[in-house]
């Protein structure tokens, strides 16, 4: 991980918004691979942990609907 990222005084809302970048850009890496895989197999595990990836996004989306963003 990027430890520098963190601190002790991060807000659950900034860690959250952290979490939700760090999932899109692995969201993003998988479905690269995805289409650009040679090999079915390799495609077709790509696509399952793009879709876990996209799932990882929608639950960090609902929690930050409920946490307030720091003042």
């Amino acid at each position: 991980g990027r430890g520098e990222d963190i601190t002790p005084l991060v807000q659950p809302w900034q860690a959250l918004t952290i979490a939700l970048a760090s999932e899109e850009r692995a969201e993003k890496y998988f479905g690269q691979l995805a289409q650009n895989a040679p090999v079915d197999a390799v495609r077709n595990a790509a696509r399952q942990l793009q879709r876990e990836e996209e799932e990882h996004c929608d639950l960090i989306r609902e929690w930050l609907a409920r946490v307030s963003p720091p003042l």
